[in-house]
């Protein structure tokens, strides 16, 4: 399946937010940078949905609403949500740096990560210091989404989903799977829900809690 035409740099959404260079692109949508010309032309990141069928709109209003209300230095600020042209539009902070994936592969040999048996390493990439001043934060911001009543789940914890700042702040990104928590229901969107390495069993089956996101983000700790 090819890919939707991604929009040109220079193009207007919104009526004030300018497109610009394509960071990400997937088969449901992709991400850009931009800038607001409302607000002085501050940099923003512009997350585009493809498919605004009434499933996909509560979806992208859900990752909207949970990111209006948290404010914390780990999680992504949300500026606005608009549907423009039959898509879905997140205007979100933009977050510089590189992912947790990025420095693993630029670390590990050959730049594999994760396909070396138990036997074959006697450390990971990383220092014990280092993923716990990652870790600890994260684990405060997932706090503050799980103490929330519902609680909210991000489900979608991995390593290309940890960006860390210059400034060496991991944030986690990318809501686009968040659930509140229903301990009666399940979710429907397994093919998109599960990472293997860091998705719990429970998630292969259409079943997360709260406590799936603090297995999926423990299970960073096998890079020290």
């Amino acid at each position: 399946m090819s890919l939707p035409v991604a929009l040109t740099p220079g193009t207007l959404i919104g009526g004030h937010y300018i497109i610009g260079n394509l960071i990400n692109q997937g088969g449901f949508g992709a991400v850009y940078r931009g800038v607001d010309t409302s607000e002085k032309n501050r940099p923003c990141a512009i997350k585009e949905t493809y498919d605004v069928t009434p499933a996909a709109r509560r979806q992208a209003l859900m990752e909207a609403s949970v990111l209006f209300t948290v404010r914390s230095p780990h999680l992504p600020e949300v500026y606005d949500a608009l549907e423009v042209n039959g898509r879905f539009y997140l205007i979100m902070q933009l977050i510089e740096g590189q992912n947790l994936l990025q420095l693993l592969r630029s670390r590990a040999p050959g730049g594999r990560v994760g396909e070396q048996a138990p036997g074959q390493l006697t450390s990971g990439p990383c220092s014990e210091q280092e993923v716990l001043s990652w870790l600890l934060p994260l684990m405060d911001a997932l706090q503050e989404l799980h103490s929330r009543r519902p609680p909210v789940m991000h489900r979608d914890i991995k390593p290309g989903n940890i960006v860390l700042t210059p400034n060496n702040t991991a944030v986690l990104l990318d809501f686009g799977l968040t659930k509140l928590y229903d301990p009666h229901s399940s979710t429907q969107t397994l093919g998109r829900a599960v990472t293997e390495g860091f998705s719990p069993l429970e998630q292969y089956v259409g079943k997360t809690s709260p406590q799936s996101d603090i297995y999926s983000l423990g299970r960073h700790s096998i890079f020290y």
